[in-house]
């Protein structure tokens, strides 16, 4: 699809679909949230969109000050959960005084693993 067909269809939307107005506002709430929070930390179980808008967030204002992924996702793959987070310290989305941690599993259910990883990243 042509982007501007995707600019075309995103302001119809605006005014047709009543979602598309929540998903904004919620992220502008989230945005504005994170930039005049005195720190922020990251604790991301999967990925995909919500961790792209979620990491977006912390780019503006400079980066979150603590962060643990936990997701399946192989850095060959190319995804945005796939990338180590090296690579969101590198584009400003984690503070590069931050110690990331990425917990590679497919379930919450590792508790431990998790906690770990809490307990590394606020060290």
């Amino acid at each position: 699809m042509e982007p501007t067909r995707r600019l075309e269809l995103l302001a119809e939307s605006k005014f047709f679909n009543h979602d598309v107005n929540r998903a904004n506002r919620d992220i502008r709430k989230m945005n504005n949230t994170s930039i005049y929070a005195k720190n922020t930390g990251l604790i991301i179980l999967g990925g995909g969109l919500t961790m792209h808008h979620i990491c977006n967030a912390n780019l503006m204002r400079n980066g979150a000050d603590f962060s643990v992924f936990v997701n399946t996702g192989q850095e060959f793959d190319g995804s945005d959960s796939g990338a180590r987070p090296d690579e969101a310290v590198s584009w400003g989305k984690i503070k590069m005084t931050a110690s990331p941690v990425k917990v590679k599993n497919n379930s919450i259910s590792h508790e431990k693993k998790l906690l770990t990883g809490i307990k590394v990243a606020t060290l």
